[in-house]
């Protein structure tokens, strides 16, 4: 089952100057009270239960929904069909103690109830007439809660052992609370007066609103004059009245700025409803000044690789010729906001709005204008929506990296919200790297300088292999080299939680190409390597990348040949040469120097028994040649 979202606002209690012959607040115990009665007519052992805090059931956890639309309060009776699981079929009722009835000749039932609808859940309100139980109330189809009054002249009047009780039906729906039960016959002789309004007063202009909830509408707070007597008050908005308002004040929603709304309040007593009262108007005030980039003229300036900028779309318009974006799902008429940038030379930027702000969906067009006058002659370069990974519906980013702008020209964002959506937002204009995408790499010469790069600027490319990465792939730079025809070629990339994968095109990753597998580069080959972080730790930063190459042993002069052994090596490698062994070097396959030692000796061992399983490169040094040899440490 889904939890529920509650629309309306509408809640009530009561204090009556009555003939009262039966009440029941259930705040004496989280108990059966005494004389009342748990009827499982059913006989399953599902039975109604006490409670207290106002959590309705179907709704979201921690919720008052019973107190503040219930109108209950301390403790009520409630029965939980969602609790138990549809273990069973549900027919419980929670039967009153008798009372006497016997000397009214009109009475009244009241209670506070909230009777949540949905999967075949029915609740029913009985009374005893002395001789078989009548049904006075149901409940099944809709959502319904508040103060109830239900006249059971009929019913009860000159019963002395009447009495009332609620009874559930269902099998795993959600459920039933009532609070307040009372019966009695009215004492009133006449209806309450008329009241008059506190706020707004009658007439009253530029009456000051809120914002709702939701961003979409206007609020108003109406207060007016108790009336004493009047058990509650029915509220007239234009026309549509809210009834069983229990106190002399309320808030409506849904409002505009600058229009004329009309009100009115009856009070209510249990004799009946006031006659003949006022009808109020009121103005609401006029619409705060849109937003100052409510249009392309007024872009406001983005300055590339800023922080992100703080903006708002709340109270923007939507110009009579101005264009949604082509891609976007939903348009709206009045809630888009401009920025302006000028572009670096590389022309490649990425736009975003994609930070977790109030709004949660946002939606984004670029254009190129000729005359901010004239939203005709704007051209459409690039669009997004939903291209973002934060916000409910998702944030949106524009990549000009398959399109680059022209550098130093001027370009044009419109920000909206999806459908209605309205709210703060962050922008924020990054350049990204010329080497960001695949089609930008960027030529690393074999047994050249390593060449330094830096990946926090850079953005996912969508090319990355995922079978090669842990965790999200993001923040991959490109690079490529060629391997020459002879010696053995090693690439080395440093950086924080740094993993690669090698292609052999921008569309082909090669098998076995990943940072984990150890890959051997093979002579006479181009490669396009795909560096970044490693999706997890996100650590981002500076780090090198350079391909080294060496001769082979049989490269070497027979003066300088070296044998190695054994291969693989559990714990000591045996080297043995015709000269002294000068400088012996171990790497991993990240490139990172985990051993060194200088033996000056043409026989030599090195003790590999600290390292992990896996491949490393043993670089030797023999006078001024040197050579790079892969070995597997079991």
């Amino acid at each position: 089952m889904r939890k529920i979202t509650l629309l309306m606002v509408l809640f009530a209690m009561f204090n009556l100057n009555a003939q009262t012959v039966f009440t029941e607040d259930f705040n004496a115990a989280l108990s059966l009270p005494a004389g009342w009665t748990n009827n499982d007519i059913e006989g399953g052992g599902e039975v109604w239960a006490f409670a207290t805090g106002g959590e309705a059931i179907g709704y979201a956890d921690g919720n008052t929904i019973y107190y503040e639309y219930g109108g209950m309060s301390g403790n009520y009776g409630v029965f939980d069909s969602f609790a138990y699981a549809g273990i069973i079929a549900e027919n419980a009722a929670l039967e009153s103690p008798a009372f006497d009835c016997s000397g009214l000749t009109n009475v009244t039932l009241n209670y506070n109830h909230f009777f949540t609808s949905g999967y075949g859940g029915a609740g029913f309100v009985e009374v005893y007439n002395g001789s078989a139980w009548v049904e006075v109330a149901s409940y099944g189809a809709s959502t319904v809660y508040g103060l109830q009054n239900i006249d059971v002249s009929a019913e009860l009047a000159g019963v002395s052992n009447a009495k009332v009780r609620f009874r559930w039906v269902g099998n795993y729906a959600w459920g039933w609370a009532f609070d307040n039960v009372e019966v009695y016959q009215c004492t009133e002789i006449a209806v309450p007066a008329c009241t008059i309004p506190i706020a707004p007063v009658d007439t009253a202009t530029d009456v000051v609103t809120t914002e709702s909830t939701d961003g979409l509408s206007r609020v108003v707070a109406f207060s007016w004059d108790a009336i004493p007597g009047a058990l509650n008050y029915d509220f007239v908005f234009e026309g549509n009245t809210i009834a069983n308002v229990s106190t002399p004040n309320i808030n409506i929603t849904g409002l505009d700025y600058d229009t004329t709304y009309s009100w009115s309040v009856i009070p209510i007593n249990c004799f009946g409803a006031s006659t003949g009262c006022a009808t109020w108007t009121f103005t609401s005030e006029s619409a705060p000044p849109p937003p100052a980039n409510d249009n392309v003229c007024n872009a406001e300036g983005l300055t590339v690789d800023a922080a992100p900028l703080a903006g708002t779309n709340a109270l923007s318009t939507f110009d009579a010729t101005e264009v949604a974006g082509s891609c976007w799902g939903s348009t709206t008429t009045g809630n888009t906001v401009w920025y302006s940038f000028v572009a670096p030379a590389s022309g490649l930027v990425e736009i975003t709005t994609d930070f977790e702000t109030e709004m949660t969906d946002s939606q984004l067009a670029l254009y190129a204008f000729t005359d901010c006058t004239d939203y005709s002659t704007g051209t459409e370069l690039e669009c997004s929506d939903d291209d973002g990974e934060t916000g409910f519906g998702y944030m949106s980013v524009i990549n000009t990296a398959a399109s680059p702008l022209t550098g130093g020209s001027t370009y044009y964002i419109q920000v909206d919200g999806y459908g209605n959506a309205v709210g703060a937002f962050q922008i924020q204009v990054k350049e990204l790297l010329i080497n960001d995408e695949c089609s930008g790499a960027i030529e690393v010469i074999v047994g050249g300088a390593a060449v330094a790069y830096d990946n926090t600027a850079a953005t996912d490319s969508g090319v990355v292999d995922t079978a090669c990465f842990t965790g999200a792939t993001v923040n991959d730079i490109w690079y490529t080299f060629t391997t020459p025809a002879t010696g053995i070629s090693t690439l080395v990339i440093t950086g924080p939680a740094t993993m690669y994968a090698l292609y052999s095109d921008c569309a082909t990753a090669i098998d076995g190409g990943c940072s984990s597998d150890n890959p051997e580069l093979v002579p006479s080959a181009t490669y396009l390597v795909a560096i970044t972080d490693d999706g997890v730790a996100r650590a981002t930063g500076a780090g090198t990348i350079s391909v080294t190459n060496t001769l082979s042993t049989q490269d070497f002069d027979n003066d300088l040949a070296f044998t190695y052994y054994p291969n693989p090596v559990s714990n000591v490698l045996v080297l043995k040469a015709q000269k002294d062994i000068d400088n012996i070097t171990v790497y991993n396959m990240l490139g990172q120097e985990v051993l060194r030692t200088a033996p000056n000796a043409v026989n030599t061992e090195v003790n590999m028994s600290a390292l992990q399983a896996g491949a490393y490169f043993v670089k030797v040094t023999i006078g001024n040649a040197t050579e790079t040899v892969r070995i597997i440490k079991n």
